[in-house]
This record gives structure tokens, sequence and C-alpha cells, in this order.
């Protein structure tokens, strides 16, 4: 019995399933989910992410010597990986001289992550006390999301059901909460949007885990006017397949599903944890504030136009380093003057 099948009878059985019951399901049932196939990254796969660029890595290396001095290099300083995917930047992590440790929920991945010789465990908590930084790198878009509408009388929620045909819809379940309504914030009737409570969660799940040092997240989103504005009418819910988006109820588990990032959700969660909140800014001035002009620099004299290519590619405005945006989360040391989280120097002129 597919996914497919198995939801089909479980929404006869229960009734439409709540928006985040169903993304759960499609990426990370056990048997079929879109993490338990595992998951095509990289340019012939479904959708590409900065963990494939070297340099990047060579970034966060610097960023977490910052960290690492600014704390007086502590004994036990490590470097969390939270959500490794294929386990390359936690590698590339170790290469650069760091103790790393991977959370990682998806079984397969987790078994690819130990097979390079990771430490993989399956949640934040399971590597506390944790002093060092935590890399929450493309991790909260794929926390599942919930969907709801602006109508006349308020906020309604929205689900999955079937039509005549038996296929997946979304369908309204009734009146969205309180809670969630307020995540959501202001909506103009007739615009859809997602918010999830579960990412915002494990960001107080972090906070038990990080005692001193920082958690910098990358995803892409922005604040909550702007990803709103931005995707109005229908939301930011997508699903990628072979880098083309993609029905996102047409083959449950066969596609990626993510939802913009609400850092103004973010940096309040971290706020209400006990966190010192630094950012968010782009992706491109982060990683240009942690050496990505040496980097490039380096390419461009070395003839490696592939990998200048790539680079600009994470830091150019109206693509990845604008997408993405990067929040630091501190706990026992202060947030300003992070390297990254101030205005960068320029980059270099020639290509």
């Amino acid at each position: 019995m597919t996914l497919a099948d198995r939801l089909r009878a479980r929404i006869a059985r229960e009734g439409p399933l709540r928006f985040d019951a169903y993304m759960e399901a499609a990426l990370f049932d056990p048997e079929d989910g879109y993490y338990a196939r595992g998951p095509a990254i990289g340019r012939a796969g479904d959708f590409a992410t900065a963990t494939n660029e070297p340099a990047f890595a060579r970034c966060l290396a610097r960023f977490a010597r910052d960290v690492r001095a600014r704390l007086g290099d502590p004994p036990g300083f490590r470097v969390i990986d939270a959500g490794g995917g294929t386990g390359a930047l936690a590698s590339a992590l170790a290469a650069e001289g760091f103790a790393v440790g991977v959370v990682e929920r998806a079984p397969g991945l987790a078994a690819a992550q130990r097979a390079r010789g990771l430490d993989t465990r399956p949640a934040i908590g399971d590597f506390a006390p944790i002093t060092g930084v935590v890399v929450a790198n493309e991790l909260l878009d794929a926390f599942p999301a919930r969907r709801v509408e602006a109508t006349a009388e308020g906020f309604v929620e929205l689900g999955v059901g079937l039509d005549a045909a038996g296929r997946f819809v979304e369908v309204p379940l009734g009146p969205a909460d309180a809670a969630l309504a307020a995540l959501v914030g202001d909506l103009p009737s007739g615009c859809r949007a997602e918010a999830s409570p579960a990412a915002l969660a494990w960001i107080a799940d972090l906070s038990s885990a990080l005692t001193r040092g920082v958690a910098i997240v990358l995803d892409y989103g922005g604040a909550a006017h702007e990803i709103r504005g931005e995707h109005l009418p229908r939301g930011t819910l997508r699903a990628y397949r072979q880098h083309a988006i993609v029905d996102p109820l047409a083959d449950p588990g066969s596609a990626d599903l993510t939802a913009d990032v609400d850092f103004d959700a973010v940096a309040e969660a971290g706020r209400r944890a006990g966190f010192a909140v630094a950012g968010p800014v782009n992706q491109g001035s982060f990683l240009l504030g942690n050496g990505l002009v040496d980097e490039m620099e380096a390419a461009r004299v070395s003839g490696d136009l592939e990998g200048l290519f790539a680079m600009r590619t994470l830091a150019l405005p109206g693509g990845m380093g604008e997408r993405f945006k990067v929040a630091g989360l501190a706990r026992g040391m202060r947030a300003e003057g992070l390297s990254g989280f101030e205005r960068p120097r320029p980059g270099p002129q020639r290509s």
C-alpha cells in the first residue's frame, strides 16, 4: 500500500487532515516519506543547497572560530549541524578541525551520515549541554506547517481531504485557533498563509540544549510582512521535484515540501527562550562578512571559474544571497559584533 493509499484510508477513517499532519507524513513517513526515500539534493536532484559549495563550510568555520575566541576557547567546544542532510557540511566542518555532531530525525539520512563517521543523533537535546555553534541550515522550512485562509469572518484553517475522484484537495477545517491566527498576523481576505508552531517549538528545545554559544538559522524567508506580501494570495507553500515547482498534493512523498520561514517569529521565539538575537541579515552579507571575499578572490586567481560562479550564487542579490536570511541566537555571550552580522567590506571588483 502506497503512502497515498494509506493517507486516503486515514482520511476516510478520521476525516480531513490538518495540513501539518499531511506535510509530516509526506516528508517523514518512515517507509515512503520524501526523506525516507532519500532526498535528491544537488543539480541533478530536486533542489540545491549551499552545503554543496565547499566555500560555504569554510565561511561557517570562520564564524565558529570567531565564536570560540569570544568564549575564551572553552574546552568541549563543538559545532552541531542540526538537520545534516547528506552529511557533506558536517564532514567539511570536521575537516576544518572542529568536533562535530549531527542532528537527524530521518533514519535513512542518519545512516548515511554515520557511514561518513559522523556522530549523528535524532534530537538536539541528545547533545546537551552544548558549548559551541549550532548550524540550522534549511532546517526550519522543513518543519510541518499549518495553513490558513483569511475570510471576512476571520481565519479559517485549511486541511487536506479527498474529492469525489479520490484526489487530495485542500478543504476548510473550521476557524483557526487564536495562537495560530496570532502567528499569521494581518492577512487580506481571500489570501492564504502558513505558520509553523513546530519550528518555533524547536527553538525552545534548542534553548534547553545550548548553554554557551550561538545558533545560526539560515533559511529562505524574511520578515512577516515580506513573506506575506511577496506570496499573496496563495501563500509560500511549495513542492519541488527536479528543480521545478509541482503540486504539493499530487503524489505525497515524491517531492520536497517547504514553506518560507518567518524570521520575525524566529526572533521573538528566540527572545522568549532567553537568547540574544542578532540579525536577521541577508545570507550574502553574512557570508561576505565571514571570508567569502577571500574565497572568491582565491578562486579568481586560481582560474576556478565554476567555483567562483557558485560562490557568487550564494551571495548575489536577487538570488540565494538575498532570498536566504541568517539570524543568530546567542546564549552566554553578547550578540553584538558577531562576524557576518555587521556590514561586510566590499567584495572583489574583478571577475
